[in-house]
């Protein structure tokens, strides 16, 4: 379902979170360094993704950090919630932290392997877009310095009405489903034989689809009621 594959989603962005941080700032330092139209050599990338990535280990590290102590409440779990979400949050926790020590060693060797030596300053289209969403925020904090106590009423009037719309969501643990199927079960005399058993089970088969015609399949089973 769409839920699923959102949720999915949001587990990975995740699990790559440290990456992009780090190639983000290798990028970053390269780009404005003023190399433009300069070949590095092995040696020179190898130095410069050092320095690119140095400058953004302790910001990846601690946003990794900060998502996993969210799931630490999780842990201290017991009874079904334990059982239902512990292993959830355990292997998810196992995953970033792997994922933080990939993006802080192979991810650097791999950038200063892969990424193009020859600085090119041509803009791409998501530069020219991101360029566009710079613009539009810059307005907008510019605005909202200029009305600063519009600016912090509005955020505290939104901030209240969340939290109203929040305590009326309906909430519940484990939803009840709905599958369209029904158990029934019948109880015959001690010492019934297996023929008799397997006649009654017929009968009451042919009873359930004769007078209810919303009923399409019955399954049945013979034996100790469990």
């Amino acid at each position: 379902s769409a839920n699923l594959m959102s949720l999915g989603a949001i587990d990975f962005g995740i699990v790559v979170d440290g990456s992009i941080v780090i190639i983000e700032g290798i990028l970053a330092h390269i780009y404005t360094k003023r190399l433009a139209g300069k070949h590095l050599t092995e040696d020179e990338m190898n130095a410069e993704v050092e320095a690119g990535a140095a400058k953004v280990v302790k910001s990846s590290a601690f946003a990794v950090l900060i998502i996993l102590i969210v799931f630490f409440p999780i842990l201290t779990l017991g009874g079904i919630e334990g059982k239902y979400f512990t292993p959830m949050a355990k292997t998810l926790v196992f995953c970033i932290i792997g994922a933080l020590i990939l993006s802080l060693t192979y991810v650097p060797m791999m950038a200063s392997l892969f990424l193009k030596r020859g600085i090119d300053l041509k803009p791409t289209f998501a530069d020219r877009f991101f360029g566009w969403l710079t613009g539009i925020y810059n307005k907008v904090l510019a605005a909202s310095m200029r009305r600063l106590t519009l600016t912090i009423v509005s955020a505290f009037a939104l901030l209240a009405l969340s939290l109203f719309i929040f305590t009326r969501l309906g909430a519940e643990f484990i939803p009840t489903l709905d599958e369209g199927d029904f158990a029934m079960q019948m109880t015959l005399p001690a010492g019934s034989s297996l023929t008799r058993s397997i006649e009654l089970s017929e009968e009451a088969e042919k009873v359930l689809k004769e007078q209810f015609p919303e009923v399409r399949h019955v399954v049945a089973k013979i034996g100790t009621a469990e």
